[in-house]
């Protein structure tokens, strides 16, 4: 034999060996047909890798919780054994950097083994769009849906939403990055929040804040206890429901579940007991330490994470609407300030009026005018640096407030 002939022979075998374990993806055939093909499709979270990500065939293993079996009979915990499911999984994408980050939340459809050698019982099909990442929050409950293909199609939605939301925010980052030093915007700034808010405001916005905190910690006592016992045995219930959160925020993690991040007990919890309420309302940290929130309500100047969800259905509807009842008015009142100033100004006097403000209460916004509190009615002032006390009363006004706008003769 020719040495040309062995060289080829040698790089043939050494092309046939490195491609002998390639695994052949098939296009996407379709949503109906990847759930049809499917031997079991579950939501999961990656908890251990127990091999590395890259090798010839593309699969990783992986220990993973089974937050949802959508189908297939796979098992979602074993309390006996402490032990949750050990699953091959692959990139259909064939992406460069895995996706498969300790803490992440997939949906994926799965085959059993097709060889009793293989190592796990089940692993990721071969076709594209059988891997979608996922959000890492809201996966303890089982989506909705009538129908199989549904409930896929709302975990879809759900993954474009939580992709979208993820973009834009790395987007913003980025930006800011390209920024001159001269514009740099602080940590606070980023945010994209309202943080130069006027006293009177900001009086408001806190009185709210905390009547909206007093009415969820109650309410958690009073509407659900007796039909839900589940409300009871969260580790912190004592502390929820007699605490009370500082001034100028709310600060309210109620759930009982053995998943996620709101994991509350080692031992499984079923899925009609399982729930989680968590509300999180507070002006903008110095520094971005907390990924999860976001603006929540950026024109009182509020960053936060707002979430109730329940295995029930009839508990979680219930548990959304004590939260969306506790924070309507502040939500109306955040919705206020997209008016004119005008408006905005005469909806900071009828709150402050509600909520049994203070006489004498000044809010300087920027030719001056006094806001009669009793009527509503505005005077027409000359400009100066003080209050006309004189003035006011001559015009029978005993609580007023100063409203400075900008520009005016």
């Amino acid at each position: 034999m020719s040495k040309t002939l062995k060289c080829a022979t040698i790089l043939l075998w050494l092309y046939i060996s490195s491609t002998a374990n390639a695994i052949m993806i098939g296009d996407f055939p379709g949503l109906k047909k990847l759930i049809e093909l499917a031997d079991a499709i579950v939501i999961l979270r990656i908890d251990e890798h127990l091999s590395g990500i890259h090798s010839p065939t593309g699969y990783s293993t992986h220990k993973c919780t089974i937050y949802q079996s959508l189908k297939g009979d796979i098992s979602k915990y074993d309390p006996t054994a402490n032990l949750r499911p050990v699953i091959r999984l692959m990139d259909p994408e064939l992406d460069f950097a895995t996706p498969y980050a300790l803490g992440s939340s997939h949906l994926v459809f799965l085959m059993k083994k097709a060889t009793e050698d293989e190592p796990t019982e089940y692993r990721t099909m071969t076709f594209k769009g059988a891997q979608v990442l996922l959000s890492p929050l809201g996966n303890e409950k089982m989506p909705e849906g009538d129908t199989l293909e549904e409930k896929i199609r709302n975990v879809i939605k759900g993954a474009i939403a939580y992709e979208n939301q993820q973009h834009e925010k790395k987007r913003a980052f980025l930006k800011s990055m390209l920024k001159t030093s001269q514009a740099k915007t602080s940590d606070i700034e980023q945010w994209g929040v309202n943080n130069d808010l006027p006293e009177g405001v900001i009086d408001i916005r806190d009185r709210m804040l905390s009547k909206a905190d007093h009415e969820i910690r109650t309410g958690l006592l009073t509407r659900f206890v007796e039909k839900y016992p589940q409300i009871r045995k969260a580790r912190d219930f004592q502390s929820t429901i007699s605490g009370q959160s500082e001034t100028g925020r709310i600060s309210i993690g109620h759930a009982h579940t053995h998943l996620g991040k709101a994991k509350t007990t080692d031992k499984p919890v079923p899925e009609k007991e399982r729930f989680s309420v968590l509300v999180i309302l507070q002006e903008p940290p110095k520094r971005i330490t907390a990924m999860g929130m976001g603006p929540a309500y950026p024109n009182l100047g509020l960053v936060g994470q707002i979430h109730a969800m329940a295995g029930d259905p009839e508990l979680e509807i219930g548990l959304k609407k004590l939260v969306d009842d506790a924070l309507k008015p502040l939500a109306e009142f955040n919705d206020s300030f997209n008016a004119e100033p005008v408006n905005r100004e005469e909806e900071i006097q009828a709150e402050l009026l509600n909520q049994g403000a203070s006489c004498k209460r000044v809010l300087t916004l920027g030719a001056k005018q006094y806001l009669d509190l009793d009527t509503g009615r505005y005077i027409n002032a000359p400009l100066s640096s003080e209050i006309d006390t004189e003035f006011l009363q001559e015009q029978g006004v005993d609580m007023y407030l100063v409203y400075e706008r900008r520009g005016s003769a």
